[in-house]
């Protein structure tokens, strides 16, 4: 892996001489290998439902890989849960989705359920890791209870959502 510059000589000979004359010189530069030098998600968090149905119980991050010039780089994704055990009452943590993409930008999906909350928790919150290369980033994903308000709205991570009859949906603060 050297870098650095190097020079091409260009020589001249005429026809019939044995001579030679140098008549340009070329500088090259010599770069390393490309390599992954910057990993980014779109978020480091979300949060997300127990309850499936409208796409609430899940959420997609998008991760992007970069060679050392700023470019988009191919490369090995790996997503580990920092998770040693299951909280308390818990039967499994959320899923994390296969990594979908090419050349640099990829996606996946993670999924919560009723199974994720530990017993009595209305929410609680999984920490992952994902890697390319040796680089490495950390995202959270809170999984939550919906709940209701007084007017019997599903509240879901400080967003209403109400529905009323065959009227699209809105999200009110």
């Amino acid at each position: 892996n050297n870098t650095g510059t190097v020079n091409v000589l260009v020589y001249f000979t005429p026809a019939g001489s044995n001579a030679s004359t140098v008549v340009a010189v070329l500088p090259v530069t010599v770069r390393p290998a490309r390599a992954i030098s910057s990993l980014t998600l779109d978020k480091s968090s979300d949060v997300i439902s127990t309850e499936s149905g409208n796409g609430f119980n899940e959420t997609t991050f998008k991760v992007t890989l970069k060679d050392q010039l700023g470019d988009l780089i191919a490369g090995d994704i790996e997503i580990t849960s920092n998770l040693k055990t299951l909280p308390n009452g818990a039967t499994a943590a959320p899923v994390v989705s296969a990594v979908e993409g090419a050349d640099g930008e990829y996606t996946f999906t993670v999924t919560g359920s009723r199974e994720n909350l530990p017993t009595g928790a209305t929410g609680y919150a999984y920490s992952f890791t994902v890697k390319a290369g040796t680089l490495t980033k950390a995202f959270n994903v809170t999984v939550k209870k919906p709940t209701l308000d007084k007017n019997n709205n599903l509240i879901i991570s400080g967003y209403k959502i109400e529905f009323s009859g065959d009227e699209d949906l809105k999200t009110t603060d």
